[in-house]
This record gives structure tokens, C-alpha cells and sequence, in this order.
């Protein structure tokens, strides 16, 4: 795993109240999305969800919650994944 990223592993819970938490205090459209890759960059995934917000913005349309809501490869949008069996509770999570 990458040390240098926030990582969503395990706080997806966390990272919808916190997107409820900013979406009711401003006035744009707010989102956060997680997706799968443990390397500092830009992956493929990340790739598609920019090309797809910044046509849709361009298009004039404007972003709705339903767009937010239909983010690709979002992996907030899925419950959090069962901790690793090997890892013991005192362990940090990397991943």
C-alpha cells in the first residue's frame, strides 16, 4: 500500500457522513470517491471519473446528485471491506 495516500480501506462509513456533512454546507455539488489501487498516481479508474465529471460539466449541464451518485469504480458506494484475517487488531492497516 501506498503510506503516502489517504486511504479508504475500512472508512467508507466515515467518508459518506463526511460527504453528507460537506454537501449540506455548500452550495455546489461535493463528492468524494475511492477507488481500487495502492500506488501514488492517477490510476486508470480516477482517469475516467475526471473525463466523465469534466464532459458533463462542459456539456452546461451542471453536476446532480444523481450524477454524484453515479460515479464509476466509487468503492464508497460499497460496504467496507471484511478486515485481512492475518492482521491482528493492534496492526495499522496499509491498505
Amino acid at each position: 500500500a501506498d503510506p503516502c495516500c489517504f486511504h479508504g480501506c475500512h472508512r467508507h462509513a466515515r467518508i459518506r457522513a463526511y460527504n453528507e456533512w460537506v454537501q449540506a454546507r455548500v452550495e455546489g455539488r461535493f463528492a468524494t470517491a475511492v477507488t481500487s489501487g495502492n500506488i501514488h498516481e492517477v490510476n486508470e479508474r480516477d482517469k475516467v471519473i475526471i473525463a466523465s465529471m469534466t464532459d458533463k460539466l462542459a456539456s452546461g449541464q451542471g453536476l446532480s446528485p444523481a450524477d454524484l451518485a453515479a460515479i464509476p469504480f466509487n468503492m464508497v458506494k460499497r460496504p467496507d471491506p471484511a478486515p485481512h484475517p492475518s492482521r491482528s487488531s493492534t496492526q495499522p492497516r496499509t491498505t
